[in-house]
Order: C-alpha cells, then sequence, then structure tokens
C-alpha cells in the first residue's frame, strides 16, 4: 500500500458525524460541494499491460474491502479541481474550485452537492455502482468584508469513486473553463516541505468595496495569502470559437495538448481551506477542546492553509495583526471561551485583521499628529527666514 493511499484511509477512517451549522437570516442560504477523490490504476498494472480490463469489486461491502483490492492499494489517488468560468455574474469566476452550488428548495445539502457536480461535469454521485459518499466535513459559515456580511453556510461531501474507469465528463462550458485530477501527493509533500506561494489581493475590495472602483483602490495596499500551485494537465479545456460578430461559441476540447509552460493553477482561500480540513484527518479525528482560542495559531501552523501567515503591503499592518492575535489568545484564556468549530478558523482571523487595519489608521494618524504639533513652529521659522532672505 502507497504513502497516498495510507493517509487516504486514514483520512476517511477518521471522518466522523459532521457539525451541522444552521443557515443566517434574513436570507437563509445554504450550498455543498462534492470533494470527489478517484483511483487511478498504476500503468504497470498486469491488466493494463495484458490489454485486459482491471477487475473491480462491483458493490465492495465495506471502504475495508474496497481498499484490499490490488488496483487500489498500488494506485494513485485523486482529487477533481474545476476551474470555474469566467462570469461577471459569479464572486468565484475564474477560481479554482470544486464542484458544487447553492441550494434549491425541497432539497438537502447532499442532494445539492449530487445535482450541482451533475449540472456541472456530468458525473452521477448518486449511481451507487460508480460513487460512494464517505462523509461530510463540518459545514463552515462563508462570509465577505472580513466577516461584515455573512453569505451562505457551506457543506462539503467526500465521495470516492469505486471503479477503475472514470465516466465520460459532460462539461456545462457557461459554469466550468476545465476540469483537473490532482495527485494526493501533491499536498501530502506540502504539508511535509511547505512553500510560500503568495496570491496578492487588493485589501480595499476586502475592507471596502465600495472603494476598490475609485481612485482609492489601491489607499490599504494589497495582502498576499498562501497558494499552492498545481500543474496545468487538464482532462478537457472549453475554448470560444468566434462564430460571427454577435455569437461566440463555447466548444469543448477533450483531448487538449499539454503546454507545459503554460501557469500552474493556484489553490487558495476557501477551496484550499476545504482541503486542509479533509488532510487535517490524516493524522487522526479533530479533537474537540474545551477551551480554545478562536484563532489557534500552533494548530493552523500544522495545516495546509496555515502554514503561512497573510502578508500585508501596508506598512505597520503585520505588526498589528500579531498584536491582535496576542490579545486574541490572552483574552481567550482569561475568559475561559469555548469553540464549538473544528473548521479553519480564517474568519475569526480576519476579523482581526479589520481591527488591526483600524489600529494601524489610527497609529498612522497620531504619528501625523505628533509630526504637525512638534514640527509646525520649525517649519513655520524656517519658511519665513528663507521668505526673509529672499526678499532681502
Amino acid at each position: 500500500m502507497t504513502r497516498e493511499i495510507e493517509a487516504l484511509a486514514s483520512i476517511i477512517n477518521s471522518m466522523g458525524p459532521p457539525i451541522k451549522v444552521p443557515s443566517h437570516p434574513p436570507k437563509y442560504r445554504r450550498a455543498a460541494v462534492a470533494i470527489i477523490i478517484r483511483i487511478r490504476p498504476d500503468s504497470r498494472n498486469s491488466a493494463l499491460l495484458e490489454g485486459r480490463q482491471i477487475q473491480a469489486l462491483d458493490h465492495p461491502d465495506s471502504l475495508d474491502e474496497f481498499f484490499a483490492q490490488s488496483w487500489v492499494q498500488t494506485g494513485t489517488p485523486e482529487v477533481l479541481f474545476i476551474e470555474r468560468a469566467t462570469r461577471t455574474t459569479d464572486r468565484w469566476s475564474g477560481h479554482v474550485a470544486l464542484p458544487g452550488g447553492k441550494q434549491e428548495l425541497h432539497e438537502d445539502d447532499q442532494d445539492t452537492a449530487v445535482r450541482e457536480t451533475l449540472e456541472e461535469i456530468g458525473l452521477d454521485l448518486s449511481d451507487p455502482t460508480q460513487y460512494r459518499c464517505v462523509g461530510q466535513l463540518d459545514d463552515r459559515e462563508l462570509w465577505a468584508s472580513f466577516g461584515r456580511i455573512f453569505l451562505m453556510v457551506l457543506s462539503p461531501f467526500v465521495f470516492i469513486q469505486l471503479s477503475p474507469n472514470t465516466p465520460a465528463l459532460q462539461p456545462q462550458p457557461d459554469e466550468v473553463a476545465s476540469v483537473h485530477w490532482e495527485p494526493l501527493s501533491l499536498f501530502l509533500d506540502q504539508l511535509e516541505s511547505p512553500g510560500w506561494t503568495p496570491m496578492v489581493i487588493n485589501l480595499t475590495s476586502k475592507l471596502a468595496p465600495k472603494l476598490s472602483k475609485t481612485m482609492l483602490r489601491g489607499a490599504f495596499g494589497t495582502i498576499s495569502l498562501h497558494a499552492i500551485e498545481m500543474p496545468y494537465q487538464p482532462e478537457f479545456v472549453v475554448r470560444k470559437r468566434i462564430e460571427t460578430e454577435e455569437m461566440i461559441k463555447a466548444v469543448v476540447d477533450f483531448q487538449p495538448s499539454w503546454d507545459p509552460n503554460h501557469p500552474p493553477l493556484r489553490l487558495w482561500g476557501l477551496t484550499l481551506q476545504m482541503m486542509a480540513d479533509l488532510f487535517e484527518l490524516r493524522n487522526g479525528p479533530v479533537q474537540m477542546h474545551k477551551f480554545r482560542p478562536n484563532w489557534d495559531t500552533r494548530r493552523m501552523k500544522k495545516r495546509l492553509d496555515g502554514g503561512f501567515l497573510p502578508r500585508f503591503s501596508l506598512m505597520g499592518m503585520d505588526f498589528w495583526v500579531r498584536f491582535m492575535l496576542r490579545i486574541n489568545l490572552w483574552q481567550s484564556i482569561k475568559n475561559k471561551s469555548e469553540t464549538s468549530s473544528r473548521v479553519g478558523s480564517w474568519e475569526s482571523y480576519f476579523r482581526l485583521v479589520r481591527r488591526a487595519f483600524i489600529l494601524a489608521l489610527l497609529s498612522r494618524a497620531a504619528i501625523l499628529a505628533l509630526l504637525v504639533k512638534y514640527l509646525r513652529e520649525p517649519v513655520l521659522r524656517l519658511i519665513k527666514s528663507t521668505l526673509s532672505k529672499t526678499l532681502t
């Protein structure tokens, strides 16, 4: 059994009942995504070398029976990601994501993940001969503007492909630009040897979205978030073909030529956080501590998404963020505050960032006021002296 298969089996065995989070008023929005994992058979498998089909169990009674199959033990586990199509109405347009979307009426969370996956890429996760839902990660709340605006509650479900043969993909060009199967080894390597790959974002768009379209869009500097680079090796690519001046047709290329010079995909933000929740289970279930700060630096440094804290271009922001983290830890210990969440607590972190930003602005204003107070008289005397010499 390979290192990746052992890690996958450990992750699945560590998945317990998820923590469900009720949605918030006034819109009570919910969404769900599917983390789809397949085992790609080793190309040196004797059946493949002899031109035969791999013999796989049609309906394994248990996951232990599934993992006991020889083609599974020597295979390569991979996770499916989509590159979202570029759309002005999509908040996550062009991002690397997991298949999924918003919940419809009279639908539970898992139904939403299954329906959205079928609509976006044509995989039927409800087919028991092909896929099995092995569990759900804890619900997580999605907020905008660094914790000021509630968006929805997101439920991630984990599915494993039971067959060595992946069904044909049927992409929805309006929603998906490309599909990628990325190996689990990429994430295990990142955990063992973390590397800093920054994703630079304008801080104004997060703290004051209304100013991001004005001349003040660069006033607050930038924030660099940790990302993981993944090789660009798509299963298919949606290409735009101009039919006439008025019509552009989407054409799906199922055999795209791989360009080694193509920029890699960047996994960051929410999707990286969910993958971090998943891989945190490789060492066993995440324990609920009675007293733990909302932002647990020691725990987050061991995760895929928390090995490197964000960095800021605005002078003083890094200092004030670390100051707020210390204050948060001290208050949690003093008040014995409890946390009921096992997911990575980035929303708590970004709320602290918002407070740190206010402190950074106030400190700048205070320094400016002091400079004006103590330099006003010397500057005025210098100006008067210069003018008098000029006039004489």
